[in-house]
Order: structure tokens, then C-alpha cells, then sequence
């Protein structure tokens, strides 16, 4: 690779050519040729710091007439100069400070580092296998997530995700203080984060194309000042952060666009239904037990009260059936048309359907054991429901 140096007014530079040869046929040859040049200041080598009179006449008689020359000169042939190899080394390692280039190391130097520096797991098992087992130690590394990573739901938002493939639907302000509970928090950025364990729990993603599993390994939290509210025609409602991604229809496809810029002119894309894996023991009958005891049951005393007495027989019948006593039951006659039947609930019934909580009108909610189970357990469900505590308006196409 030829080089020659050229001077320019008070700057001095070097103007490097290589020729490549591109491709051979027969007696016809093509070539690349690149062309680079860099210029540095023209500094006399007297100012170089360590360099005396002597000294830089010794230089100068030998060639080396700039701070460059010597910037670029071998420790062998300048330490013949000057008479010692580590002063040799020291003034190179100024003059190159001097014109502003950046200190040259030894490949067996950059090997010696390199040999010492170890991975960091980064706690996402894709992520270190994508990064060859982590980030490196004596480097400062920034990742930074795609497009919606990491924006934010109002805290009343209700998150779907499985740990122990169980599903749980809570509101991801209650998911949180859960995990903090366990795992403690930390401060980070603007707010908190809970550091979850490898493996614990899954979330659903999109990813463009289809809907998947994927691990969490943060739980994060910040108060902002500012949450954006979109509500769908069919009534679907969500508040988030207004760089959170939301994906629409367009012409040309779909698209992620920030949640500030959605307009009532935007087709909102959203999931109509989630295929989780059933881990239930539930059955149709228990279903329906369950959605009667969440429509008119109490916990003060545990049981169900009813006029019906299709509903009176066939809870009498299940309580039979599944757990092998006959339930205790009251009658009151006092205030109704028809009689009031109170059906006294026992451990074993509570105990086999997990009903152990304490709730009151205006604080229940669908048990768990419902979300884990297949579709006719939850239609059954809201059989029991609408049965319970329900009516059907035929005129105005209302289910209430």
C-alpha cells in the first residue's frame, strides 16, 4: 500500500491509495481504487512535550521535521535516535496527543484486555444468547427496545398473564405490589421496578404476525402526568402513556402508531380472543354453582339465597353429589310473595371450590378458577349468573 505525505499552507497531511483487484477474465483486469486523506497540524517536533534542543536536532537530522513524523514513527527506530526505548515510546505517545490522534496499542496489548473481559447475564435468556452470553464487563452497552417496549397502562388496567401455567387477571397495579411483596422493588429511572425471577411469568405479546407466550422479567411503575383515554365503539376501553403503541388498520396495512395520535378516524385492532391452556378441574355443573354463588351468595354466613326453587333443588342435588351432605336450609316467608331459601354452604364445599375470601357486593369478582377453565365451564358460568341475579329484556335486546 503506497503512501505518500503532501503539505498544505500550515497543515501537513498523508494521502493513502490501494488498489483491489476486483475481477480477472482472460487478459481483461477491473480494479477498485480508494483514495484517503488526512490532514494534521504542521507542529514543529521541539514542541512536543519532552522533546529539549538536543533532542529535536537529533530528529530533525534524521528526518523526523513535525510532531506528525514522530507521531507515526516505530519505537525501534526512534528509540536508535534518541538512545532509550521508553522515552522513544513516551514522546510518540505525545506528539500523537499533540496532533490529536488517538494512542495506538499493540495487538498483543488489545489482546491482553480482551482476555480479561468476562460476560454479564443481562436476565433475558434470548437476549444473552443473541449477545453470545451477555454484555461485556469494561464496556458500557445500551440497549435499546423496539417501538412500544416498556410504555405503560393506567394502574386499574387488567393484565392477563400465567404463572404456573394458571392464568391470573388482575389489575397490573395489584400485580405489582403482589411481586413487590416477594421480590422487593428498587428505584429506577422515574419510578420502580421488581426484578422478576428467570421463568415466572408470561405475558402475551404480538409480535406483528401472531399472538405468543413470552417471559416478563420487570415489573415497572411511574407516576406521569399525563394518560390518554381510547374508547372503542364496541365500548373497550383503555388508558395508557401517550408514546404507548397502539395498532391500526390502514390502507396499506397494519400499523403501530404512538396512542397521541390516535383519531376517532382510526380502525383500532385489538384481540377478540386468547387461547390458553386449560389446567381446570372444573366441570359444567361447578361452573354453574359458581356463578349462582357469586350472582346471591354471602360469606356471612357462607351461602346462597334464592326464590327459586329450580335453583333451590338443583344446589341441593350438587352439594349431594359433589361433596356428600345434604346443606342446611331457611326458609323465611315474612317479607315475600314467595319464600326466601338461605342454602348453608360447609367447608367441604368451600374448601374443594377454593371460596375461602371475604367479599361484598361491590367487591366481587370472577374467581380465578373461571379463567382457567375450558369454554362450556365458563358459559355455564354465566348461566349461573344471569340466573342468579339477572334478566333478560327481549324487547330492548339487553342482557342484564
Amino acid at each position: 500500500m503506497p503512501a505518500r505525505r503532501r503539505k498544505s499552507g500550515g497543515r501537513e497531511g498523508v494521502e493513502i491509495e490501494t488498489s483491489t483487484q476486483a475481477s480477472h477474465t482472460g487478459s481483461e483486469e477491473s480494479a477498485t481504487i480508494v483514495q484517503a486523506s488526512v490532514e494534521y497540524p504542521s507542529i514543529d517536533v521541539e514542541e512536543i512535550e519532552g522533546v529539549g534542543r538536543v533532542t529535536a536536532q537529533k530528529l530533525r537530522d534524521a528526518g523526523y521535521l513535525t510532531a506528525r513524523d514522530v507521531a507515526f514513527a516505530s519505537v525501534k527506530e526512534l528509540a536508535e535516535i534518541i538512545g532509550s526505548e521508553e522515552r522513544a515510546k513516551n514522546i510518540i505517545a505525545a506528539a500523537q496527543k499533540l496532533i490529536g490522534l488517538k494512542t495506538f496499542i499493540t495487538a498483543f496489548e488489545l489482546y491482553e484486555r480482551r482476555r480479561n473481559v468476562k460476560k454479564i447475564s443481562t436476565g433475558v435468556k434470548s437476549l444473552d444468547e443473541l449477545l453470545g452470553g451477555g454484555v461485556e464487563t469494561r464496556a458500557i452497552t445500551e440497549v435499546v427496545g423496539e417501538f412500544g417496549a416498556g410504555k405503560c397502562f393506567s394502574k386499574d388496567t387488567l393484565i392477563i398473564y400465567m404463572n404456573d401455567d394458571k392464568v391470573h387477571v388482575q389489575q397490573i397495579e395489584q400485580m405489582y405490589e403482589k411481586y413487590a411483596k416477594i421480590y422487593g422493588e428498587q428505584p429506577y429511572d422515574n419510578g420502580y421496578i421488581v426484578k422478576l425471577p428467570e421463568n415466572c411469568i408470561k405475558v402475551y405479546t404480538f409480535d406483528g404476525i401472531n399472538i405468543k407466550e413470552t417471559y416478563a422479567t420487570y415489573i415497572y411503575k411511574e407516576k406521569v402526568k399525563k394518560l390518554v383515554r381510547i374508547v372503542t365503539e364496541d365500548g373497550i376501553e383503555v388508558k395508557v402513556t401517550p408514546n404507548h403503541p397502539i395498532l391500526i388498520l390502514t390502507q396499506d396495512g397494519l400499523k403501530w402508531i404512538k396512542a397521541k395520535d390516535v383519531t376517532s378516524n382510526h380502525i383500532v385492532i385489538g384481540i377478540r380472543k386468547l387461547s390458553c391452556k386449560s389446567n381446570s378441574k372444573l366441570d359444567i355443573k361447578d361452573g354453574y354453582f359458581l356463578g349462582l354463588f357469586i350472582a346471591d351468595g354471602t360469606t356471612n354466613p357462607y351461602s346462597i339465597v334464592t326464590t327459586s326453587p329450580e335453583i333451590l333443588n338443583f344446589i341441593i342435588q350438587y352439594i349431594e353429589e359433589k361433596d356428600h351432605y345434604k346443606p342446611t336450609i331457611k326458609v323465611d316467608t315474612r317479607n315475600s310473595k314467595k319464600p326466601v331459601y338461605t342454602i348453608l354452604i360447609r367447608e367441604a364445599t368451600l374448601e374443594r371450590l377454593n371460596l375461602h375470601y371475604d367479599f361484598k357486593a361491590q367487591t366481587k369478582f370472577i374467581p380465578e378458577e373461571i379463567f382457567n377453565s375450558n369454554i362450556e365451564v365458563i358459559k355455564s358460568f354465566i348461566a349461573g349468573l344471569i340466573d342468579g341475579d339477572g334478566y333478560v329484556e327481549v324487547s330492548k335486546g339487553h342482557l342484564v
